[in-house]
């Protein structure tokens, strides 16, 4: 009477890549009724699950050949009778494919071998987004003195970070997620212009300064100086004069400003330094009364401005001193 053994499988869900990991050449094909299985001898291992089992009704010894490496187990490897196995994953089935793998067990009775299929489906668990991020624009420009707020825009998926030069001040240096940051410059106080970069990166949270994402490139237009006109003269004594002149341009504030004299033709450098109590305005003339001249001397003047920029000079001016007082007392206000 032939011996016979059946297997019976328990289903479970979905399904990976067929990949053999044992020979299926040494299969013997059986004609008799040594194999009966409902399913053709098929194991199915849900993507979510580790294990499934199945039953050997057998009355004499068996065996289970599996391949060292493999992504399946079997417990037990043999026996003798009838008995339940008991199939293992290595772990559930990534769901980054549609397909399933699948496993190859030959299971030997008396030299005669027949072919066991796992298969194990899918994981259907949701597997995180492949982190991302896009920044726009690319470019964004400035003046020299532009204190206006500008705005770049952050799509994407996970935590992100920004690294960016000093003179440039950006609203937020972390976040997760969608945003809109606002970006400001301090004033170019030179004569060239500067380019600084903003740097993205992102990654997981615990990454901290994660994958470089892309960048923002920050341009400023160079600082002009500005210009004093020249110093006008009038109303000359023999002691006093009233001198004015006005900031024709400038693109920063003036701190500082008067009027530099002396007797020789430089007196930026040579001459005394005046400075006025009040700063003007680019377009409005401002003005002193000299005192304490020494009578009939030659005076030069000039004007002085001073910004973020630095210092500049208008023209030299110069007049002479009276001998002898004039008629009237000159008495012009600071202002």
């Amino acid at each position: 009477m032939m011996k016979k053994i059946i297997f019976s499988s328990i289903a479970l869900l979905c399904v990976f890549v067929l990949a053999s990991c044992v020979k299926t050449d040494d299969v013997v094909e059986d004609t008799s009724s040594l194999w009966y299985h409902e399913a053709g001898n098929l194991v199915n291992i849900s993507g979510d699950e580790t294990q499934a089992e199945f039953q050997i009704t057998s009355d004499c010894p068996w065996r289970i050949e599996t391949e060292n490496g493999s992504w399946v187990s079997v417990q037990p490897q043999s026996g003798n009778g009838s008995q339940k196995v008991t199939v293992v994953a290595n772990g559930t089935n990534p769901s980054s494919t549609e397909a399933r793998r699948s496993y190859f067990v030959l299971v030997t009775q008396d030299g005669v071998r027949k072919r066991v299929t796992v298969e194990q489906s899918p994981s259907t668990a949701v597997i995180p987004p492949t982190p991302a991020l896009a920044v726009s624009p690319a470019a964004i420009a400035f003046a020299a003195n532009d204190n206006s707020a500008k705005q770049i825009t952050i799509t994407s998926n996970t935590a992100w970070w920004v690294n960016y030069e000093a003179w440039v001040h950006v609203s937020q240096d972390s976040g997760t997620g969608d945003a809109t940051l606002t970006i400001t410059c301090d004033n170019n106080p030179t004569p060239t212009p500067r380019t600084a970069t903003v740097y993205f990166t992102f990654g997981p949270a615990e990454s901290y300064y994660g994958e470089p994402a892309g960048f923002v490139t920050i341009t400023q237009a160079a600082g002009q100086m500005q210009t004093v006109g020249a110093t006008t003269v009038g109303e000359v004594d023999e002691t006093r004069a009233y001198v004015s002149a006005m900031v024709t341009f400038t693109e920063f504030p003036v701190t500082d400003c008067g009027f530099c004299i002396g007797t020789e033709n430089n007196p930026s450098e040579t001459g005394t330094r005046l400075p006025l109590p009040n700063t003007p305005q680019t377009g409005i003339p401002f003005g002193v009364t000299l005192n304490n001249l020494t009578k009939k001397t030659h005076y030069y003047v000039c004007a002085y401005a001073t910004t973020a920029m630095g210092t500049v000079y208008g023209p030299v001016s110069d007049f002479e001193t009276l001998s002898i007082p004039k008629e009237g007392d000159l008495d012009k206000p600071n202002h």
